[in-house]
């Protein structure tokens, strides 16, 4: 039995786990093995159970480290230093506003989300946390 809850919505499923493959954890005391792990399991059982990944946030999170790319390497390879240095001044900012905007949907938003599934028409964030 599966129980789902967020805000006002509430789901109770009457489901078995999938069978998947084995995960292991390099070593039994890292932390990040057994959030790798864990993470590695959600990744493979959850869509497996019939539930829908929802992948918009991961999708905005792609599209703004490409445009600070992009910044990088226009900055890197088009512009020459003392000519236009201007427009190598404008690509440095434009990478660190792109790259501040996907640390704040990280912070904001993603979280310690491992995936985020449509349940009931909602969006829901499976989270892993990290205890201290």
């Amino acid at each position: 039995q599966v129980w789902f809850k967020q805000g006002f919505m509430q789901c109770f499923c009457d489901m078995e786990l999938p069978e998947v493959d084995e995960k292991k954890a390099g070593n039994l005391y890292s932390k990040t093995d057994l959030l790798k792990a864990v993470s590695e399991f959600f990744n493979d059982a959850l869509p497996r159970m019939g539930f829908q990944e929802d992948h918009f946030w991961t999708n905005i999170r792609i599209m703004l480290c490409i445009i600070c790319c992009s910044f990088g390497c226009y900055a890197q390879f088009a512009c020459k230093f003392p000519k236009d240095r201007i427009y190598i001044g404008v690509c440095v900012a434009g990478y660190f506003l792109f790259s501040a905007m996907v640390a704040l949907i990280d912070m904001f938003v993603i979280k310690t989300s491992v995936m985020c599934l449509k349940v009931g028409g909602e969006t829901v964030f499976v989270d892993v946390p990290q205890s201290g």
